[in-house]
């Protein structure tokens, strides 16, 4: 993976940021451009973007179970996940979220993946209301796993407000 990192760097493809010690990288506003260009003239555009989002969501609900799991078995996140990298996160959901962008049928567990974000930056009065309705349209839909992920995040936000 890394090989494939340095040499995209190399070929410019990918720019390279350095913050705080941190090392992260972006795709240049060009060749996302030209990638979207390429894309739309498919004809079969609409479905390699429903693949990709399903392998993004299904990533990212690995990567929450995995997070989960060392949450709970070390009792201590503090230095797991940098403030800045769930700050960006939080902010790339919220952009979604406000532009209207997230399907029906994935918005309770961008919601809820939302909320979780907001729990760990200790932002809970904004996570307490998107867990709520995150709840509430788990309900409407008798999504039994999804009401069991809110209920877990929004009883940990509510229970760590309490200690505030």
């Amino acid at each position: 993976m890394l090989r494939l990192l340095v040499g995209l760097v190399d070929k410019s493809m990918l720019e390279v940021t350095r913050q705080s010690g941190e090392i992260s990288y972006r795709m240049l506003t060009t060749i996302q451009h030209y990638a979207q260009m390429k894309l739309a003239s498919q004809p079969n555009a609409r479905s390699i973007v429903t693949a990709h989002s399903n392998w993004a969501i299904a990533l990212a609900e690995a990567a929450n179970i995995a997070l989960q799991a060392f949450l709970v078995e070390s009792g201590d996140h503090r230095g797991f996940l940098s403030a800045r990298a769930l700050r960006e996160e939080s902010s790339w959901v919220e952009r979604l979220l406000d532009a209207g962008k997230v399907p029906d049928d994935v918005l309770d567990s961008v919601l809820s993946a939302q909320g979780f974000l907001l729990v760990l930056q200790n932002n809970l009065t904004e996570a307490i209301p998107i867990l709520e309705r995150c709840l509430d349209l788990c309900a409407a839909a008798a999504d039994d796993e999804g009401s069991a992920k809110a209920k877990l995040f929004l009883a940990t936000a509510m229970w760590s407000n309490d200690d505030d």
